[in-house]
């Protein structure tokens, strides 16, 4: 976050900066993704290989910021949570595009951090998020098409907590 802070207002700087995540070489600008650009991080990641066997595109290095909608409890059937982002509907031609974002985690401190974090009307932190995400092929409605994108968080230092002021 710190990072971002420093590259927020220097447009020049942002197309500069390029992030070593492993093997992968990623520029600033398809690293960081905020709520308003979630259509944006999903089409920059179809765009990062071939389909997996199990329907995903290839797996690429995202940080995004975005605020929690809910938590959901899949232990029974996956061993895991999931951490379900607020994300804004645009409207295309007759349809609405809602990108779905889930950050898959076994990590039982970090939810229970999140939940902390709930202010008393129940609603959910502001989060910032590094980790590893793919993307699906839309699913269609027929008024919606869903923009799905799956991450995996494993440690609590992966995401950081935004405190509402």
């Amino acid at each position: 976050m710190e990072l971002r802070s420093k590259l927020e207002d220097d447009d020049e700087l942002k197309e500069a900066v390029l992030l070593k995540v492993g093997d992968t070489t990623v520029k600033w600008n398809d690293f960081f993704y905020e709520t308003e650009n979630f259509s944006k991080c999903y089409k920059y990641l179809l765009s990062k290989g071939d389909k997996t066997k199990y329907g995903f595109y290839s797996k690429h290095p995202i940080c995004i910021k975005g605020h929690i909608q809910n938590t959901k409890d899949l232990t029974e059937k996956y061993s895991a949570f999931a951490i379900d982002l607020r994300a804004p509907h645009i409207k295309i031609e007759n349809k609405m595009n809602v990108p779905a974002i889930s950050l898959h985690t076994q990590n039982t401190d970090l939810i229970r951090q999140i939940e902390e974090y709930r202010t008393e009307n129940g609603e959910y932190p502001e989060i910032a998020a590094y980790c590893i995400m793919r993307a699906k092929d839309p699913h269609n409605t027929s008024t919606k098409s869903y923009l799905n994108m799956k991450g995996n968080v494993y440690r609590t230092s992966q995401l950081i907590i935004i405190q509402n002021l």
